[in-house]
């Protein structure tokens, strides 16, 4: 059975939104790289994302389960994150 994604809403369960907007960007340079260009790359675990599936565009962090067995610890802190902040979660 494959787990799904994980989608950290960058809103709130009252509906406010989380600022600085940067904030999937910052998250995902958790597990980001750079290429030879000196470019970031993200990894595919932790990828920053705008949905619009809830009617305007979100800004929101897509996580995929296999984090949480290959570097427990930025799952922890992403999930922690989502925790404190009081984000929605959803599967993708």
């Amino acid at each position: 059975m494959t787990e799904k994604t994980l989608v950290i809403e960058g809103t709130t369960v009252t509906g406010v939104e989380l600022r600085p907007h940067d904030w999937p960007e910052r998250l995902a340079e958790l597990c980001a790289t750079f290429d030879e260009n000196h470019r970031i790359t993200y990894s595919a675990l932790v990828t920053p994302s705008h949905e619009t599936s809830c009617g305007k565009g979100v800004h929101c962090l897509k996580v995929d389960p296999k984090l949480q067995m290959l570097n427990q610890e930025v799952y922890v802190h992403i999930m922690k994150f989502a925790e404190d902040n009081n984000l929605r979660i959803h599967e993708e």
